[in-house]
């Protein structure tokens, strides 16, 4: 008895001494921390369990010495007192991530010290990326900071993930994460917060996490109804009730567009045509040609939808409804974060890199800004707040948004 009492007593106070909460800056969807000395940039993606940093030994084994000077995100390079080089990390065993957009990425193990303020959590082991597919296009690869969970019936061996490790650790109190935007300029910028924070229940809806079946380090909100509205027609309804299985919402950090089930952009299409006018849109070039002083709308030839600047406020909002009582919205204008000239490019799709015209139906980064996140895998639950301030949003070219969100490789020699 008197034994388990103190372990009873060292466990709570274990969990008396945990931080509830870590923070950290976000800007261009990139949040700062450091490791082993070095501040990197890493890319928040919900999307995601995997964690890992730019090797410097690598990256400038392609692209020179110095190169890492201008790689945004930044490189890594292992301490004096822990040394390692290309080829001592290649002899590990090499983990290949795969991801939907097509790219992948080579990734070794390694324990390295996570340093937040005053605090050092020793032994955090992430990886190391060593090498990447996506270099064929001369585009810069990037840290990754993935903020799910790998579920607990997965079979395939992977890293711990970065939350698990930080409530093992005592740095957090609870496999949760936040995310408040403050504006949405290429990406998110605001705060990243890890672990449990207080909440305003009053300006929260609450829905339970369900697992997609097509990506299961994803995690979604399950729809019973979509509706899409318009300032001036009549709703249009997709009842999911009467199916087998609901309607998979992921929400997702990691990627900028949002990308819409065919059924729910087809009716988009629709609400935008009649809103605007059957001669004023486009969607085909077999439909009818039309002068550009006379068109409102149209879609290019990826299947991008354009609307005059002047016009984003008469677009549609999607409703998306949970059950009987609940529901969030999704406000289609601030998807025009890309603007050239006298019109602004939406950053929607129906289209899935490698698999054409799709049945998924994910959140991009614009939805966050009429939404906090908040996520909590202990309690199973996503949260949607209102933001506490204005969000502002800023539109680019869409050279800047390239230059910005995928700069180049630069080579030193």
């Amino acid at each position: 008895m008197m034994k388990a009492a103190v372990l009873l007593s060292a466990g709570a106070w274990r969990l008396i001494a945990a931080s509830s909460s870590l923070s950290f800056p976000m800007q261009h969807n990139r949040a700062e921390m450091n490791f082993d000395g070095y501040p990197l940039k890493l890319a928040v993606d919900s999307g995601s369990a995997e964690s890992y940093l730019v090797y410097g030994g690598w990256y400038e084994s392609l692209y020179g010495p110095g190169s890492c000077e201008h790689l945004v995100t930044g490189c890594y390079f292992c301490p004096s007192t822990d040394p390692c080089d290309l080829d001592s990390l290649r002899t590990q065993e090499t983990h290949k991530l795969k991801f939907i957009s097509g790219c992948s990425v080579d990734i070794v193990a390694r324990n390295v010290t996570l340093i937040v303020g005053e605090k050092q959590f020793r032994n955090f082991q992430i990886g190391l990326m060593v090498g990447n597919n996506g270099l064929d296009r001369c585009v810069q690869p990037y840290a990754l900071l993935g903020l799910s969970i790998t579920p607990a019936n997965t079979t395939t061996e992977r890293l711990p993930s970065t939350l698990q490790q930080l409530v093992k650790a005592g740095g957090i109190s609870e496999t949760a994460f936040s995310i408040h935007v403050s504006k949405l300029y290429v990406g998110i910028s605001g705060s990243l917060v890890l672990g449990r924070e207080p909440h305003n229940s009053t300006s929260m809806i609450s829905f339970p996490l369900v697992r997609p079946r097509w990506a299961r380090q994803a995690f979604a909100i399950a729809a019973s109804v979509v509706r899409v509205k318009s300032p001036s027609t009549t709703d249009q309804v997709i009842d999911l009730s009467g199916r087998q299985a609901n309607l998979e919402v992921v929400v997702d950090t990691g990627t900028a567009r949002t990308k819409l089930p065919t059924e729910v952009f087809s009716m988009i299409l629709a609400a935008i045509t009649a809103e605007f006018g059957f001669n004023h849109v486009r969607w085909s070039e077999s439909t009818h040609q039309l002068q550009e002083a006379e068109l409102l709308s149209y879609s290019d030839k990826h299947g991008h939808i354009w609307v005059r600047k002047n016009l984003l406020g008469q677009l549609p909002i999607v409703v998306v409804e949970v059950g009987a009582e609940s529901s969030f919205e999704v406000n289609l204008s601030n998807h025009a974060q890309i603007c050239e000239n006298d019109w602004c490019v939406l950053l929607l799709t129906n289209q899935i890199r490698f698999l054409g015209p799709s049945h998924i139906f994910v959140l991009g980064q614009s939805f966050f800004m009429d939404y906090n996140l908040h996520v909590n895998f202990d309690d199973n639950v996503i949260r949607l707040a209102t933001p506490q301030g204005p969000v502002e949003k800023q539109v680019v070219s869409k050279q800047s948004w390239t230059e910005i969100l995928n700069p180049r490789c630069k080579r030193t020699f």
